[in-house]
């Protein structure tokens, strides 16, 4: 998942970007909140980590859903696979 999220150009800077996973969060889907990082190199308050957008990872087929281009109404779509 992270790999498809930094191929895809879907966050700013990869290394003030984390990665807070929750298993099962749904029948079936992993969810991986996809958040700034705070603190050292990154600017900003290490208490706070601003959710960016969300994934979920079906458990079976591996396949994401995230709701990138609409984080805040968490409209999901179809992210590609990520490549070797």
């Amino acid at each position: 998942m992270k790999k498809t999220v930094e191929q895809e150009k879907l966050t700013i800077d990869p290394k003030c970007t984390d990665y807070l996973f929750t298993a099962n969060a749904e029948a079936g889907l992993d969810l991986v909140d996809v958040v700034e990082k705070h603190g050292g190199e990154c600017g900003g308050s290490p208490e706070i980590q601003h959710r960016l957008f969300s994934v979920y990872v079906d458990q079976v087929t591996h396949q994401m859903l995230s709701d990138k281009d609409d984080p805040a109404n968490g409209t999901l779509s179809l992210l590609p696979a990520s490549k070797p």
